[in-house]
């Protein structure tokens, strides 16, 4: 069990040393979608995509597509995204998933908590890999 936990200490500090605050969503990908996206071979523009521009606006979509279940969050880092979302989505539980490792990890986590202090209740933090939490949900 201890060697267990040594490798997956190891496999987490690596994949914290090249984490970065980005996102799995860009802004760039959002701009290359469609504007006008067709709806089952119909040609009928769809108004779901019309007023996504970036990552910011996929609680819309959500809203629009009636989708008020849970989601989920991979790679939180400090909550920046998860704010806006808890915010504009109808979502009844936000899963927040990252592993919050490394030197900062803690303070990190702290800062998430502190920007959805308002959203308590509505989330959940899984302090995890990716890699695990694809097994979980």
């Amino acid at each position: 069990e201890l060697e267990q936990q040594a490798k997956f200490e190891r496999e987490a500090a690596v994949a914290d040393s090249e984490a970065t605050p980005t996102f799995a969503c860009p802004d760039s990908f959002m701009r290359a979608l469609p504007h006008r996206a067709l709806h089952e071979g119909g040609h009928t523009p769809s108004p779901a995509l019309a007023g996504i521009s970036s990552r910011d606006d996929l609680p819309k979509l959500l809203n629009w597509l009636n989708l008020r279940g849970e989601g989920a969050e991979l790679g939180v880092w400090q909550g920046a995204f998860a704010q806006p979302f808890l915010q504009k989505s109808q979502l009844s539980v936000y899963h927040l998933v990252d592993y919050w490792g490394g030197p900062n990890g803690n303070t990190n986590l702290q800062m998430t908590h502190k920007a959805l202090e308002r959203y308590t209740g509505r989330y959940r933090v899984h302090k995890m890999l990716t890699t695990e939490a694809v097994h979980k949900f």
